[in-house]
């Protein structure tokens, strides 16, 4: 009887860590399509906005530098340089 019992516990807790383990799984998939979800909606900005913005800068860096007199521009370009050379983007 005391087998029976013993036996029937371990069953049962086996179970429970079944039911447990099932149930952690569930959130890290709902955990993982959230993830996919922001890095999708941040690599979108990425490439629709961010790379478009930083490519005009670096075609107006390109066009400060190659002017043959520079005089008085020296602001205007390192802000283009800046600007263009400078990205960030969170995503990895």
């Amino acid at each position: 009887m005391i087998f029976l019992a013993v036996t029937l516990g371990f069953f049962a807790e086996s179970y429970r860590e079944y039911l447990n383990n099932r149930s952690k799984g569930n959130e890290y998939m709902a955990s993982l399509i959230e993830d996919l979800k922001t890095d999708t909606a941040s690599l979108n900005s990425s490439i629709h906005t961010l790379i478009p913005y930083h490519l005009k800068w670096m075609d107006s860096t390109r066009h400060l530098l190659q002017m043959p007199d520079h005089t008085g521009m020296d602001r205007m370009v390192y802000q283009a340089l800046i600007v263009g050379t400078a990205w960030t983007y969170d995503f990895h």
